[in-house]
């Protein structure tokens, strides 16, 4: 154990469980493109030349099995975007390996492993028809906090694996580098929308999102003051047109509020908000069950002080509650915004798609050009934020309790809307 953080183990697997997968997509096809899905290779290989790793087995706090589902084996059944059965059993074949090869995973159970599985509905059944990730660590997208889907105190919740280099590109954070332009930024408060939500609503298909969207589009589609737009075209009272990324963008800057319901799991417009400066109206829970959806790293980052959370029982008051929230405490959450948004995203270097991958570092697909002389923000990313949360779970478990998580990050736009405070 290193004085100040703990380290990981990485196990060798056979490559078909990793790099034969990886090898096989490196044409385009349905997963080489697809950022979203890829945080088991990317972890995989930032592993590789961390400083947290460790080659020797018996000094780890943590063992990460590099295994890559997430090439070819989701896929939709009955609707739903998950693991499919040769998934399950390609999962079954990987632990069975590593506990016939290892003796670490019985050292504890498996308590002190590290799986990741990034399809749309997270673990979601996993437990129960693979019994080795009972006690495992899931890093998942998606916190539905239910038995057979997420343990909060075991597994972690991640943000998607989005194109940051484009969100940054467009954020507002990183063009406030004048003492007037951010006193201009915090001094407006009028938006052009009160709410605004684009993307995908399928009125059709009645659990998608948990009928948050198909509800918001149904009762405010032509309200004053609502941006709503369906991606699908399917859209109720007519077909919007389809937004290109920069108008995308450029709409969440100019709204007050930015819905983010959940998908058929996980949604990415969290995270987009808050890259945009655009505070984040969470609305994910479900009214039979009573059960709400966590988060990126909530046992770290203090969302309701950059967000806001209400429930599907205040859909029918929204324009009121939105229209009357105390602009001083709006402002707040757009101040914390200026101060959280690298942890919630990628910020790697090389964040880039499957068949994407280049030789060295600093290529167009480097994810922290954008960010130009604040680069260094890569070490508050979130990759550093699953450090930190498997740190601090580390001492908890060794009966130290870990000191208060300073969430607010060094960058120049968190240290204009602070001031003195930082």
């Amino acid at each position: 154990m290193h004085a100040k953080e703990s380290k990981r183990h990485r196990y060798e697997l056979p490559p078909e469980f990793n790099v034969w997968l990886a090898a096989h997509f490196r044409r385009p096809g349905r997963w080489d493109q697809s950022y979203l899905y890829s945080l088991d290779c990317k972890m995989h290989r930032w592993l590789l030349r961390s400083p947290y790793r460790t080659r020797n087995p018996e000094e780890a706090d943590y063992f990460f099995v590099p295994a890559y589902p997430s090439l070819g084996f989701y896929d939709y059944e009955f609707g739903l975007y998950w693991l499919t059965g040769r998934g399950v059993a390609f999962l079954r074949s990987v632990m069975d390996y590593v506990q016939r090869t290892w003796p670490y995973f019985r050292r504890k159970k498996g308590s002190d492993h590290i799986l990741v599985l990034t399809n749309d509905k997270g673990a979601t059944f996993l437990r129960g028809t693979v019994s080795a990730l009972r006690g495992m660590t899931l890093i998942t997208q998606w916190g539905w906090k239910r038995p057979h889907i997420h343990l909060p105190e075991q597994d972690i919740v991640v943000p998607p694996m989005l194109r940051v280099d484009k969100l940054i590109g467009e954020s507002p954070f990183i063009s406030l580098k004048s003492s007037s332009a951010t006193d201009t930024w915090l001094a407006s408060h009028k938006r052009k929308y009160l709410l605004s939500f684009v993307g995908s609503v399928r009125f059709h298909t009645p659990g998608y999102s948990m009928g948050v969207r198909q509800a918001i589009f149904r009762r405010y589609n032509a309200s004053e003051g609502f941006f709503l737009r369906d991606l699908r075209g399917d859209s109720y009272k007519g077909v919007h047109k389809k937004l290109e990324p920069k108008e995308y963008l450029a709409v969440l800057q100019d709204s007050k509020f930015c819905l983010a319901p959940s998908g058929m799991g996980f949604s990415t417009r969290s995270y987009e908000s808050v890259a945009q400066g655009c505070v984040p109206l969470v609305i994910q829970d479900d009214p039979l069950s009573n059960t709400s959806v966590d988060q990126a790293f909530e046992e770290l980052l203090p969302w309701s002080q950059f967000s806001l959370r209400l429930k599907q029982s205040d859909i029918p008051n929204l324009p009121e509650l939105l229209d009357r929230f105390p602009l001083e405490q709006w402002q707040q959450l757009r101040r914390s915004l200026a101060c959280v948004w690298p942890r919630v995203l990628w910020l790697q270097a090389d964040n880039e798609a499957p068949g994407q991958q280049l030789d060295g570092e600093g290529k167009s697909s480097n994810a922290t050009a954008a960010l130009g002389d604040e680069a260094g923000l890569t070490q508050h990313d979130a990759w550093e934020s699953i450090m930190h949360t498997l740190k601090r779970r580390l001492m908890r478990r060794r009966g130290v309790e870990p000191p208060p998580f300073e969430w607010r990050v060094q960058a120049r736009s968190c240290q204009k809307v602070m001031g003195a405070a930082m």
